[in-house]
């Protein structure tokens, strides 16, 4: 069922935030070149434990900064928003006189969903 994948990649995002260094994160600007870099907590100096990763390339550590813990706890919050959204929809659509079996109103409404795509890359990355 979509909705499961929702809830499950929802479910392994928090998990792996659960598991990860707190708060926002910055690229350190003790980066040695543009081919290396630190991702830090911005509030920390590096010799007390304040570097999370070191990437190959500075474009890496801005992005894996951008994706920090808060950033992955919207994406779960909104992944759990859009399954309460699409369930009420298939309910909708399985009250309203069209006559849709359930399977196809939620085959309808959860077609090419820009969710499930995330939630496909999260539990194939998981």
């Amino acid at each position: 069922m979509s909705a499961d994948r929702l809830r499950e990649a929802a479910r392994v995002l928090r998990e792996v935030v659960s598991a990860s260094s707190d708060g926002r994160w910055v690229v350190s600007k003790g980066s040695p070149s543009d081919y290396e870099a630190s991702i830090a907590l911005p509030d920390q100096p590096d010799d007390v434990f304040g570097d999370v990763a070191d990437v190959w390339m500075a474009e890496d550590a801005t992005y894996i900064a951008t994706m920090s813990p808060p950033v992955a706890l919207a994406v779960a919050d909104w992944l759990d928003a859009e399954v309460i959204e699409c369930e009420a929809l298939v309910r909708h659509r399985i009250t309203d006189g069209s006559g849709i079996p359930h399977r196809d109103a939620e085959r309808e409404v959860f077609r090419n969903h820009p969710a499930l795509t995330v939630a496909d890359a999260i539990l194939g990355a998981s």
